[in-house]
């Protein structure tokens, strides 16, 4: 099994409109695919960023 990190696309978890890259790291001792980041796109980046 392939076990290097990939990227998979995701929609974002604010708007649930955009689609987002995120990369995933498995691992072993649940055998699955963790995320590194939480999917969210760089529009609803800036809005949070603006509106602290």
């Amino acid at each position: 099994m392939n076990q290097e990190p990939r990227r998979i696309k995701r929609t974002c978890f604010i708007c649930k409109e955009n689609a987002v890259w995120i990369r995933q790291v498995y691992n072993p001792h649940i055998s699955d695919w963790e995320d590194c980041a939480a999917p969210i796109c760089e529009e609803c980046k800036r809005k949070m960023e603006s509106e602290s």
